[in-house]
């Protein structure tokens, strides 16, 4: 469990192509999607910054499962993915389960009625990783 002393995070979705991010800050704590960032050689260098700018204190990536719950191919390499993030950042990382978050994604997006794209899907695939992370670590 987390205690709220100050505590700004941001979650990752992690694809191949790019990363979708959301912030939650303190007091609040109302997960926002963000940005995506490309997942490319500059993906550290922009994560840092958005690290620095949002006084970041802890990362919440999400890991992807199977439907029985068990690691898979992509889930080794979003933990491999994650300990570059910890080695480079020096953040603490914390996994919060991402299954079906971005169909959940989807399914908000196509309810407001509006066109989207494959970035708007990957960054609000994040909030909601951080918002289900957020219900179960949130020591107010």
């Amino acid at each position: 469990m987390l205690k709220t002393e100050s505590l700004n995070l941001l979650a990752l979705d992690v694809g191949d192509v790019r990363v979708g991010v959301a912030l939650a800050t303190y007091p609040v704590y109302l997960p926002q999607a963000l940005i995506t960032i490309k997942n490319d050689s500059k993906f550290f260098e922009n994560l840092s910054s958005l690290v620095k700018q949002h006084n970041i204190s802890r990362l919440v990536i999400g890991l992807p499962r199977n439907m029985d719950s068990k690691d898979t191919a992509q889930t080794l390499k979003v933990k491999d993915f994650a300990n570059q993030i910890k080695s480079r950042l020096q953040l603490e990382v914390d996994y919060e389960d991402e299954f079906l978050t971005s169909q959940k994604a989807e399914e908000i997006l196509r309810e407001q009625s509006k066109n989207y794209l494959k970035e708007d899907v990957d960054k609000l695939a994040a909030a909601i990783i951080l918002e289900d992370y957020l219900k179960g670590n949130l020591i107010v």
